[in-house]
């Protein structure tokens, strides 16, 4: 049975007497345990090992028996395993490989293979714990079936062989023809089996190559400037690269047009030259003309460096057209072919007649052909002098003689010639002259005019207002300076002009301002007249009482009150007058005088009202002098307070003239007793400031403590805190009295102290308050000694510097009182981290340079964090990183008096680069090409390769040739930016070329074979593939129908490829083998007559006679399908004779045949 659930049933038979019990036991020999059973048969269940059984049977008084042993068989459970070997290969691996079955409980029974892996299990009849297998073409999953004893079959875990195809480098399309610089084209790699590994360029078919560092199908190429072939690397899974089919991209240098060197310019007619092109890249496609340097050019079908010309009767352009390959066609520069016509000076038009001195003209050469050179002037046509102007127009101005002008004119590079003389006649000008007087506004302006050579007159007078007199006269309508202008014309129509300033100046306004005024005060008169230009020059005032002023601003004052008329003449300084009148009103003055009778204070003062006036009435104000006032003519005033008082009375017109008069009065004073105090702290004296009012007054103070004082102001000291009534009382000379109370407060004073722990610099100091007072409340002002304050009751306070500071406390109660206590706090420096530490490569232990220091005491303790985890304690440790990178060093120090700083830093460990390349092995011949497979993950990397034969290089991915073949050791060394270096070595073998041979040259008769015989390699490769039976064996069949050159390629076991030929010479000697008996029964078998070799001659004649001679078959090129018919007879069995001929030779065969058929 299986372990675990199982069952089955024991019976025991053929027994005498009792069952007595039944026992059990795992092992046949004992012991044995009682199963407390007596029945004759025997339920066993859920066995998990093998057990066997017997039962105990007595009868009677007889001994007791044992039966026969029953045992049951327990098999473990099946346990299916695991399969290990799962691996991926290539389809073309033939090697053998094993499966290993581990870890299973029980007996394979066999093994099973799947294409899936989930279905369609394969048996294989193998039932060890390993599997070998090899030459897998698909994907497969394997497993092994495992069955212990009875129980059930367990299939352990399965294992995949995933098999990869054959790399195939597939075929590369998109080769063309470009032009160099800018271009573009895409290659694409199709019909491959694989993965792009990469893609490679090469200036070269044949190499060197450059890995492009690209994965994709296609590739994009652009701005190639040379022939480039290109090709991919592709990889299937874990087979081996191949190579695609090469792409060509083809590079035309770019087309250059070079440079078009001749411009010059001829003279029409008789001319000749040669334009050259110099510098260009490509052909020159043809030259082109034009005659405007425009469109349209017309070719010149000429392709030479250097085009001549002659006889040009117009200015020509030329160019040449350059092509390169398939570049575009590039145009060069064109050169101008100028051609100039003969010289015309042509003739001069323009002014020929000015005035002179001021005057100018404008002279234009027309009808002229070539370039103006020069203009000349001349006084007597005889001399000239050069005029710089070379335009066709020539301005003159100011001339003051007849002049005659040329003009020097040349076309080009023809003769020069100059034009007719041109005369311009200057006539004199008039001399204007007049003179005119400056008026006032309002007066005629007399003109007289004095010119010479005039022989008329235009006056424009500035004003809109004009005249063809010779000396006029005019009035203008507004004063102001007016610009006059005299125009005189010759007889010969010059012109000259003169312009002058008139002055008309304007008539000033009299005008003045002035106030009626109360008798005894000045009238002040302001003059307010005005001029609209210039200034007022002289003032005449007439003040109607017989006086008068010459002065612009007067004040004048009446000897008596009344009306008086004013008047005020005025003069400008051109002398241009104005004058004004007004009335003036003086008023008269009231009288004001009153009586009083003094009292004390309390009692009323009468006043009585004595005041007058000539004429109207009065009204009147009183000023108490103590801010009170009164309107009624006597009033009665009862005064607040005693003193003097200054009491005045003022009396109004009706025209507002107004008089006062002041008196004093005296009140007699009333004593005020009163003073003044601060309260004051236990520690101070009370100050009372005596504030009484009264004259000869006498003091008793009452101190509320049980005494006194005489004193004005005294000074007291009370003999404990409180409140104390203090009264002062006062009398005057007249016995006038006057008392004060006031309540003083003694306040207690603050009781001050506080306790603090010195601290180390950076720490808060934290002071504790212990103050206190009796009653009331206390402020208190830290002053911590550093320029630092605080009013918190328990502050705390950091200071910024090492050393020890006097702390002082004060305390200020609600009342004012002050008390304060100074103590000494010390701040401990702290210990200042730094240390130096140079960067180094991975691999490198770092120094740690100590540079640490303190102020004052020493540095106890130091504990290093080198950012990676780790720590020292020591004072300069040395630390090996196991990584390379930046890290974040943190510098803890201790002082003595325990105080604690970190400073932090960087240890720099720079990355240890990886040397590391792959080599292909290569055949002899064949440049080695390492793999660069180097790497840093940051900054670059230089090289030096040693290829093992005393050749280097300092290239990142060079190429080497070796001179011989053989085992060399290539080492390559990195080295990063920071100098930290690695090396590499790995061996690359250069195979030897294989000893090929194609055997000896041989000859064989037309239609015939031979057997080559190549040797020297694993694969073969024979061409032309024409006569032979198979290329790629060492020893094929070759039957040409000519004589063949064979070359056999052979690779050997590591692709290294070498080649030899074999001459197959083929007689042309006709020769064939007729079979001489042949069974057309239709049996399949020797059914025809086979005439052996006859296929290869196609002008073969073959004749078969019977034996009576007569003609039975005839056929040219015969094929071998001759089945013994005569038409569509059969021939009889017999024997036959046939004659083989051909047209082409003499050789000829005959013989006997015989048919036989065998039926």
């Amino acid at each position: 049975m299986c372990s675990g659930t199982n069952s089955t049933t024991l019976t025991l038979s053929d027994y005498v007497g009792t069952i007595q019990d039944w026992e059990s036991s795992t092992s046949a020999s004992g012991p044995w345990t009682s199963l407390s059973h007596t029945g004759s048969s025997l339920a066993v269940t859920d066995l998990t090992a093998t057990t066997y059984y017997r039962a105990i049977v007595a009868n009677g008084v007889c001994s007791s028996d044992y039966s026969s042993i029953a045992t049951v068989t327990v098999s473990p459970s099946t346990v299916g395993g695991t399969v290990s070997g799962a691996t991926t290969l290539c389809a073309s691996d033939n090697t053998d490989y094993t499966l290993s079955l581990s870890g299973h409980t029980g007996d394979v029974i066999r093994w099973e293979r799947s294409l899936t892996g989930s279905d369609q299990w394969i048996t294989i009849d193998e039932t060890s714990t390993t599997l070998t297998y090899s030459d897998l073409q698909e994907t497969s999953w394997f497993r092994a079936i495992v069955q212990s004893g009875v129980c059930e079959e367990v299939a352990s875990s399965s294992a995949q062989i995933q098999i990869d195809a054959e790399s195939d480098g597939g075929q590369l399309s998109g080769s063309q023809e470009v032009c160099s610089g800018t271009n573009s084209t895409t290659l694409t790699l199709s019909d491959y089996v694989g993965t792009i590994q990469d893609w490679e360029s090469s200036t070269s078919a044949f190499g060197p190559w450059t890995s492009l560092s690209h994965a994709g199908s296609s590739l994009a190429v652009t701005d190639l400037t040379a022939t480039t072939y290109y090709r991919a690397i592709v990889a299937n899974g874990v087979c081996s690269s191949d190579y695609s089919s090469i792409a060509t991209v083809t590079v035309s240098p770019s087309t250059d047009a070079g440079v078009l060197t001749g411009a010059v310019a001829v003279c029409e007619g008789t001319n000749a030259g040669t334009v050259n092109l110099t510098g260009y890249v490509g052909n020159i496609v043809r030259w082109e003309y034009s005659l405007t340097g425009k469109q349209p050019w017309a070719p010149i079908h000429q392709q030479t460096a250097a085009l001549d010309y002659n006889d040009l009767n117009a200015t020509t352009w030329y160019r040449a057209v350059v092509q390169s390959g398939v570049c575009e066609q590039v145009i060069s520069n064109s050169v101008k072919i100028t051609v100039d016509p003969p010289t015309v000076a042509g003739v001069i038009n323009g002014t020929s007649e000015v005035c002179t001195a001021i005057n100018s003209g404008a002279l234009t050469l027309n009808d002229y052909v070539g370039s103006i050179l020069k203009w000349q002037q001349s006084e007597d046509e005889t001399t000239w002098t050069d005029l710089s102007n070379t335009t066709s127009q020539l301005n003159f101005e100011n001339l003051t003689t007849t002049t005659f002008y040329r003009v020097q004119v040349q076309s080009g590079t023809c003769e020069l010639a100059h034009s007719e003389g041109f005369q311009v006649i200057v006539n004199p000008l008039p001399q204007v002259i007049f003179e005119s007087a400056e008026v006032c506004e309002g007066t005629v302006t007399s003109f007289t005019n004095t010119t010479t050579v005039g022989a008329s007159y235009a006056w424009d007078f500035g004003d809109g207002e004009s005249s063809t007199l010779a000396s006029p006269r005019h009035q203008y309508k507004e004063f102001g300076v007016y610009t006059v202008k005299l125009t005189a014309t010759s007889a010969s129509g010059c012109v000259d002009s003169l312009s002058k300033t008139v002055k008309v100046n304007p008539i000033p306004t009299a005008r003045f301002s002035h106030e009626d005024v109360c008798f005894g005060n000045d009238v002040d008169f302001s003059d307010l007249s005005v001029v609209a230009e210039g200034s007022i020059a002289s003032y005449s005032w007439d003040f109607g009482d017989g006086e008068g002023s010459t002065n612009s601003n007067v004040s004048h004052r009446y000897i008596e009150d009344g009306t008086y008329e004013v008047s005020l003449n005025i003069t400008t300084k051109k002398g241009c007058a104005d004058n004004i009148a007004r009335t003036v009103r003086v008023f008269p003055l009231p009288e004001t005088a009153f009586t009083f009778k003094e009292v004390c204070h309390g009692n009323a003062t009468q006043f009585s009202n004595d005041s007058y006036i000539t004429s109207g009435s009065l009204t009147y104000l009183w000023d108490f002098g103590d801010g009170e006032t009164a309107t009624v003519v006597n009033p009665a005033h009862t005064f607040e307070a005693s003193g003097d008082y200054f009491v005045s009375l003022k009396a109004t017109s009706a025209e507002g003239c107004v008089t006062s008069q002041q008196q004093q009065v005296a009140v007699y004073e009333q004593p005020q007793a009163q003073f003044t105090f601060e309260s004051i702290c236990h520690d101070q004296e009370a100050k009372f400031i005596n504030t009484s009012i009264g004259e000869g007054l006498s003091y008793l103070w009452d101190l509320g403590d049980g005494l006194t004082s005489e004193e004005e102001s005294p000074t007291h000291s009370y003999q404990s805190p409180g409140l104390y009534h203090v009264t002062l009382s006062v009398v005057n000379a007249d016995g006038c009295e006057s008392e004060q109370t006031q309540v003083i407060r003694v306040s207690p004073l603050p009781q001050v102290n506080f306790n603090m722990d010195d601290v180390c610099l950076g720490e808060k100091v934290s002071f504790v308050n212990n103050s206190s007072i009796s009653t009331g409340s206390v402020d208190y002002e830290w002053n911590f000694g550093d320029g630092n304050l605080s009013n918190d009751i328990n502050p705390q306070h950091e200071y910024t510097s090492d050393g020890e500071y006097a702390v002082t406390i004060t305390g200020t109660s609600d009342q004012g009182c002050v008390s304060s206590v100074t103590k000494v706090v010390t701040v401990y420096p702290l210990p200042e981290p730094a240390y130096s530490v140079e960067s180094v490569c991975d691999g490198t232990p770092s120094q740690f340079v100590d540079k640490s220091s303190i102020n004052k005491g020493t540095i106890e303790e130091y504990l290093w964090d080198f950012g990676d985890q780790t720590n020292s304690i020591l004072a300069n440790p040395v630390k090996q990183y196991l990584n390379h990178g930046s890290y974040d060093v943190n510098l803890r120090l201790k002082s003595d008096k325990g105080c604690v700083a970190s400073g932090s830093g960087t240890a720099v460990v720079h990355e240890f680069p990886v040397a590391k390349f792959s080599v292909v092995n290569v055949c002899d011949g064949f440049a080695v090409k390492p793999n660069n497979e180097s790497f840093i993950s940051e900054g670059l990397l230089t090289y030096s390769w040693d290829f093992g034969d005393g050749e280097e290089s300092a290239a990142e991915s060079p190429t080497h040739l070796y001179a011989t073949d053989g085992d060399y050791e290539i080492t390559l060394t990195a080295r990063s930016a920071e100098g930290c270096t690695d090396v590499y070595s790995n061996v690359v073998q250069v195979y030897a070329t294989p000893e090929v041979s194609a055997g000896q040259d041989t000859s064989i008769s037309k239609g015939y074979s031979v057997q080559l015989h190549g040797s020297g390699g694993v694969d073969y490769s024979w061409y032309p593939l024409d006569g032979l039976n198979n290329s790629n064996i060492p020893n094929p069949i070759a039957t040409p129908m000519e004589t063949t050159s064979y070359e056999v390629t052979v690779s050997d076991q590591y692709g290294c490829q070498n080649s030899d030929t074999v001459l197959v010479m083929v007689n042309d000697d006709f020769k064939i083998v007729a079979n001489n008996v042949f069974t057309p029964d239709g049996n399949g078998q020797n059914d025809a007559w086979v005439i052996e070799n006859v296929e290869a001659f196609g002008d073969v004649n073959v004749r078969v006679y019977d034996r009576y001679g007569s003609l039975v078959f005839q056929e040219k090129a015969y094929d071998n399908d001759w089945a013994g018919t005569y038409g569509n007879d059969i021939l009889p069995d017999g024997t036959y004779f046939y004659v083989i001929t051909f047209s082409e030779s003499d050789q000829k065969y005959q013989g006997a045949l015989t048919i036989i058929r065998n039926n």
